[in-house]
């Protein structure tokens, strides 16, 4: 629904999207900001919003397993 509205306003609206919610109840890794979980929400977004780019993406909560410079890193990646 929210991807047909997007459609014609592409331009003129700024798509956003979170992660690290657990988007699977009892899959560890469908959780937590670690990139596995980054690429898998993103693309999960990307879907939902009906685009190929967001504008903003947004860390919901953090955890204290996901090593400190793994966060920075998935983002790097996921830009390039």
């Amino acid at each position: 629904m929210l991807g047909e509205f997007t459609r014609d306003n592409r331009e003129s609206l700024v798509p956003a999207t979170k992660y690290t919610t657990l988007r699977r109840p009892g899959d560890p890794n469908s959780g937590g900001p670690h990139r596995k979980n980054l690429f898998a929400s993103v693309e999960a977004g990307l879907r939902r919003l009906n685009t190929d780019y967001l504008d903003l993406l947004h860390p919901h909560v953090g955890d204290f397993t996901t090593p400190v410079e793994e966060i920075p890193r998935g983002r790097g990646d996921l830009v390039r």
